[in-house]
């Protein structure tokens, strides 16, 4: 049998893959990640809000990185909720007084990324490689070891994959593990635009906004003047036609003003998911992160209930490769983030029913509830656009 030639092999070079190699590494262990493509993403806002607890995950594998990220972050305290452009309610989270940092912060993947990439290559060079231009094509477990191999011609060997490599995860496809859940016909098109706002740091939800009627839009803030504006859109839209400076101006005037000077970034169209992966662990190989599961993005569940897998992943891995507890503990792996999958996807999937409500009575009470809004405060539920992410934490206080 081919010998190992590292102990972790990782799949996928962006935050969960990342972090994941940080874990490993501040206890010894070293990994190898294997990135398609010469580089990490460099595109767009993406997942933007990073909780608390994935701050503190990034602070105890690389020291700096979280207080980093914390500081250019946005964190904004209002949540107003309109109905076309009628304030139904608002909302006001605590501020943090005990705590090192923010519930959230706002800030774009790209900077998230960058971050983590730089502490890898600062903290732990000797532990951490990075090969780029690779492109996992095959995969083959034997009792000692797995086996991959990549389109360019590379082959690698591992102790232990872990496949961090998204929502259309290649490791996830050669291991014939399926998905279940819900996969949604609706999309979002989204647009990173700078612009001197005259409001607060604030997140705002509408339903059927003027520009975009009939379908949702919502505008969170960034760093350097930049808003996040996301707008739900026909499940036949094309990006091409969106991204017409003439027709996207028409939304973006919509949600921001029809005076107030702006500089379109960034614009994409995505299709969100609730599903998830039927097994996390297939013998010594792992999934993590979107190639595990999919959610709506509501909430920020997707990075960081993919960095609670990363914690998970590198708490077991080093239970067998340096306690040696035997490889099939590391099914209690699938046991704790299948647990956290499910969560997340319950609670999306409320939302879901808010957002896109598939039967007549979904129709009739979300219309009954944006009535009732402005003056009850039990029909508010109804339309809320979601809580954040389940985090391992409220997981274990809820045990």
């Amino acid at each position: 049998m081919p010998r190992s030639t590292t102990p972790v092999l990782i799949v996928g070079a962006g935050p969960v893959g990342l972090t994941t190699a940080l874990l490993l590494a501040k206890q010894g262990i070293p990994s190898t990640i294997l990135q398609r493509g010469a580089d990490i993403m460099r595109t767009g806002s993406r997942a933007i809000v990073l909780l608390r607890e994935t701050l503190e995950t990034f602070d105890d594998a690389a020291p700096g990185t979280g207080d980093k990220l914390a500081a250019r972050g946005i964190t904004w305290r209002i949540k107003r909720t309109y109905y076309k452009d009628r304030l139904l309610f608002s909302e006001t989270y605590p501020a943090a007084t005990h705590s090192r940092y923010p519930l959230f912060v706002n800030v774009s993947q790209l900077e998230t990324d960058c971050a983590l990439l730089h502490a890898a290559q600062q903290h732990y060079p000797s532990l951490i490689s990075i090969c780029f231009d690779q492109t996992v094509s095959g995969l083959e477990q034997t009792p000692q070891n797995v086996i991959v191999t990549t389109r360019e011609g590379g082959e690698f060997v591992a102790d232990f994959v872990v496949g961090a490599d998204g929502a259309h995860s290649s490791v996830r496809n050669l291991l014939g593990v399926a998905l279940v859940g819900r996969r949604s016909e609706n999309r979002f098109l989204i647009a990173d635009v700078r612009a001197k706002l005259d409001i607060d740091y604030e997140r705002r939800f509408y339903y059927s906004p003027p520009g975009n009627k009939g379908y949702q839009a919502f505008m969170l803030p960034q760093p350097d003047n930049v808003w996040r504006l996301d707008w739900q859109v026909a499940a036949d839209t094309n990006l091409a036609i969106e991204a017409n400076p003439e027709r996207l101006d028409t939304r973006v005037r919509a949600l921001i003003g029809p005076h107030v000077p702006y500089e379109v970034l960034w614009t994409s169209l995505y299709q969100f998911n609730n599903m998830r992966a039927e097994h996390f662990t297939v013998g010594r190989v792992l999934l993590a992160g979107d190639a595990a599961h999919q959610f709506s993005p509501f909430g920020g569940r997707g990075l960081n209930s993919g960095i609670g897998d990363a914690r998970a992943l590198a708490r077991r891995l080093a239970e067998v490769i340096k306690d040696g507890s035997p490889v099939h503990s590391l099914a209690s792996y699938h046991e704790e983030r299948q647990a956290a999958a499910v969560a997340n996807l319950r609670a999306t999937g409320r939302v879901l029913r808010v957002l896109v409500p598939a039967t007549p009575l979904h129709r009739a009470v979300r219309h009954l509830a944006l009535q009732g809004a402005p003056h009850f405060a039990f029909c508010r539920r109804y339309v809320d656009s979601g809580p954040y992410a389940v985090t391992q934490k409220a997981i274990a206080a809820s045990a």
